[in-house]
């Protein structure tokens, strides 16, 4: 084989690679699965919706008809709920914690900070106190219980704690961390 041949495989087998590699994302990046959306009029829709492993839950869904049908996007803001695999989704205003929750970031304050936000909700139980589940987009997870006429935000918060103690050689301070773990009450 010639100089010149060897380099014009090795040029069209570096070519398929990387369209191999670019093309394999793209077919992988959609998920349509048999399921049913019920909007907030309670019209409910039957057809294919887009279903993933979500790192943290989307403000839409991709849903088609059919697999001839071209996909639409509908937002947590017409949707009731949706499902599909197995899995029921519903759309609520929630509260959400949102302190800071890394510990590089923690801060000293044991009071929660609440904001509502349009979200949806992974049910992880059903049954008479059903459980759910926010993921938000720094996958921080938030926990639900569904009670008659909402759902209640399993409070918790973790903080930074300064205590001041004496010992031999004076007094110290140590930098403890503590939990604020409302739903236990």
């Amino acid at each position: 084989m010639s100089i010149t041949s060897s380099k014009q495989v090795f040029r069209v087998s570096i070519l398929f690679i990387f369209l191999g590699v670019k093309t394999v994302p793209v077919i992988a990046q959609e998920n349509f699965e048999s399921g049913y959306i019920i909007l907030l009029n309670k019209d409910t829709l039957r057809g294919l919706i887009d279903i993933r492993e979500w790192s943290s839950l989307p403000s839409s869904i991709n849903f088609k008809n059919d697999q001839q049908s071209s996909r639409q996007s509908i937002s947590v803001n017409e949707i009731s709920e949706f499902t599909g695999m197995n899995v029921r989704y519903i759309s609520a205003l929630l509260e959400v914690e949102t302190s800071p929750y890394l510990i590089s970031e923690l801060d000293t304050i044991a009071t929660f900070r609440i904001s509502k936000e349009r979200v949806f909700v992974r049910e992880l139980v059903r049954g008479q106190k059903a459980l759910y589940c926010y993921t938000d987009r720094n996958n921080r997870e938030y926990y639900y219980i569904k009670t008659e006429l909402d759902f209640e935000l399993l409070r918790h918060k973790r903080y930074y704690f300064y205590s001041l103690f004496q010992d031999q050689y004076g007094y110290q301070s140590k930098k403890l961390i503590l939990e604020n773990k409302a739903y236990l009450n």
